[in-house]
This record gives structure tokens, sequence and C-alpha cells, in this order.
């Protein structure tokens, strides 16, 4: 009887967030706790996020550094590399590939969340190859929130996804990200009921199909 109630007992999954301001405006990492805690799947998720200005800011040795590889996580996300704003500078990627192995040496799966092109740049593939060359000294997944998000704009062009800066994300823009992160931890096949206020359930739909598009780009 006590082995089947450990059976059946929820899993509880670990996530560990570091990112700038296109990661934590309006709570992304909350967001992807509440839509995995609500497809039915029984997970629990316990969640801890960073803010940095960039992977690079973040010292060896430091409290964040240390938490990338304490092996307390199934997934880490990273976010903010070093991209050059006016696509012509190429930055080194030291601590993000750094941290990226830390993780996985220490068993974590770890998803690098690929932000979305600033309104009227055309700078997607730009920012995917800064990811891309992390991914590639690493081994580190990539997760193209860009291209979801550009899809989306493709198909509900009118969708309020930009912050009147034409950089960061209103609440749906926002949901579009999570749904991507979403799709790649729990699989195409789950479905979420949670929605967070100001995103409708047409949309949500359409951030839905755009996250399951991401996950499975080669």
């Amino acid at each position: 009887m006590l082995l089947a109630l450990l059976l059946a007992a929820p899993h509880t999954l670990r996530i560990l967030f570091v990112g700038n301001s296109l990661l934590h405006v309006n709570e992304v990492p909350a967001t992807v706790a509440n839509m995995l805690q609500s497809d039915g799947n029984g997970t629990r998720v316990a969640y801890k996020n960073y803010f940095v200005g960039h992977l690079e800011d973040v010292p060896p040795g430091s409290e964040i550094a240390r938490e990338v590889g304490s092996g307390r996580y199934d997934i880490v996300v990273l976010q903010s590399a070093m991209v050059s704003s006016s696509l012509t500078r190429n930055y080194a990627q030291t601590r993000g590939i750094a941290m990226a192995k830390d993780a996985l040496a220490h068993r974590a799966r770890v998803l690098l969340y690929v932000e979305w092109p600033r309104r009227g740049v055309d700078e997607t593939e730009y920012t995917m190859n800064v990811y891309r060359g992390i991914a590639k000294a690493s081994g580190a997944e990539i997760v193209p929130v860009c291209y979801a998000w550009n899809w989306v704009h493709q198909k509900a062009p009118n969708a309020p996804l930009w912050n009147p800066d034409g950089n960061h994300a209103l609440p749906s823009g926002s949901f579009v990200a999570a749904a991507c992160l979403y799709s790649f931890i729990a699989g195409i096949k789950a479905t979420p009921t949670y929605r967070p206020a100001g995103v409708d359930s047409t949309f949500a739909s359409l951030a839905l199909l755009a996250g399951r598009r991401s996950a499975i780009q080669p």
C-alpha cells in the first residue's frame, strides 16, 4: 500500500530561471509553472528565478552561478545572452556557455530561451545564431520563442504582443514565450487550462499552437 501511494504521489518538477526583463516582465516563470500544474498530469512545480542584465554578468562562484550548478533543478532556463543591439558586434558568451555546461553536468536539462525581435527590427536569425553558438558549445537546447512570436504575429497581426516601447512584451506576448517553454517541458500533446489575466481563450489557443510548433522544429 505504501509503495502504491508513493508511486501515485505527484512529481515535483524543479525549475530555475535566469534572465532579464524579457523573461521576467509579466511573470513568465510563474505562468509556466501554473500551466504545468493545470494540465491534469499531476505535476507540481517548485521554481526559483534570478534577474540578470546579461548572462555574462554572472561571476563564477556567485550565488546565481552556484545555484545553476547546484544539482537541485530538473530544468535550468537561461536567457539574456550578449546580443548586439546594432547587429554588428560579436560578443563573448563565456559565462552563458559555462553555466549551461555546469547545469548539464549536474543532470539538469538546459533550455536556452531565445527572445523575440524588437518591433520592426529584422533580428530573429541574428539572435538565433548567438544562441546556436551557446547551444553548440554546451549541449543545451534552444527554445525559439522568436520563431513562435513571429508566427503568431503573422497569423494575428493585430494581436497585442509588444509593449509600446517596442521591446518588452504585453501579457499576450509573454504568454507566447510561456507557451514555448511549456511545450518543451510538458510535450506537444499536453494542454494546460491556465491562462493569465489579459489573455483571452482564442489567443491562448493560438499561442499554445505556436509553442507546440516551436517544440517540434528541427
